[in-house]
This record gives structure tokens, sequence and C-alpha cells, in this order.
């Protein structure tokens, strides 16, 4: 049952509750019983149907925001995030990076880009070195970056080919 199926059956319920009268007095009938299943063989219910990453820099982790992703057949489409709707990072510019999944799935491929601070739609990106991929394959090196402020984007694809997502944050490199 997918979620937009389950919204308009709880608009239906919202509209009348079964058993009651409507305006005109007549009875409703009540509404079906609706069974929800267990997610397709092979997905596990305990990890995120969003393909987030995470930044880690001498300072800790960040979680990032996601815009754009595809994954398990479900996705969304978003534009360039600006430096202030993300998460703040920062970083010196000898300083290299590790990204990786959230959910520590393993990665696939990693690309980069980043763009001025006031560059509000990523019109101007500048691609990111990316370099050694952890051992167990769950972090991919990126950097390091100029100082500056900077909008940073890295699409990180998972492993095992479920699907991949843009993931951003603003980040001050001194």
């Amino acid at each position: 049952l997918t979620i937009l199926a389950l919204a308009g059956l709880m608009g239906c319920a919202a509209a009348a509750v079964p058993g009651s009268a409507d305006p005109s007095g007549s009875a409703t009938a009540p509404l079906p019983t609706v069974a929800l299943t267990d997610p397709p063989s092979g997905m596990s219910t305990d990890q995120p149907l969003r393909p987030v990453a995470e930044l880690e820099t001498a300072e800790g982790t960040v979680l990032g925001e996601l815009g754009t992703y595809a994954m398990d057949g479900v996705g969304s489409d978003a534009p360039w995030l600006p430096f202030a709707a993300v998460p703040a990072v920062e970083a010196s510019s000898a300083e290299v990076l590790q990204v990786r999944f959230a959910d520590g799935a393993a990665i696939g491929d990693v690309s980069a880009e980043f763009a001025p601070a006031d560059d509000t739609r990523g019109a101007h990106p500048l691609g990111v070195p990316t370099g050694a991929r952890a051992a167990d394959g769950r972090s991919v090196s990126l950097g390091p970056l100029p100082a500056g402020r900077w909008v940073l984007e890295a699409r990180v694809f998972r492993a095992d080919g479920r699907g991949d997502g843009l993931t951003y944050w603003a980040i001050t490199v001194h």
C-alpha cells in the first residue's frame, strides 16, 4: 500500500466516520480494513529510505541535507541547496574530509563539487577531488578544499545498487 493510497483512505475516514450519519441523515458504510505488508524481501526495515550522507572533519561528523535522490524506486528532485539552508561545517585548507552514508551502507561511487556561498543556484560549481576509499568501502575521502565559504555537494551511490543521493553542506574552509 503506498503512502498516497493510505493518505487517501485517511482523508475518506476524516470525511465520514464509519457508521455515522452524514448531513442528509443516511448512515455511511464502514471503511474496509487495510493490511500493511512487510517491505519487499531483501529490504531491511532498519535502513532509512533516504540515502543521506554525513561528512567527517577533524572537528566531528555532520549529517548533511539531502537534495535530489533515488532509492528503492522512489525519489525526489530538488534544486541546488543554498549556503544558508544547509548544515554548517568548518575545516582547514589542508584537511581531507570523509564522506559516508549515515546508515553505514557501503559506497559504490562518489562525485563531489562545490560552489561559492553566494552562488545560490550552483551555477558555477567546481569539482572536488575524491581519493582513497576506506578498506571497508564505507567512506571516501574528499578534498582538500581551498580557503573560503562554499556549498559542498556530494553525490554518493550505494554499492548495493539501491540508489544514490545528493547531500549538501555549508563549509567554511580556513
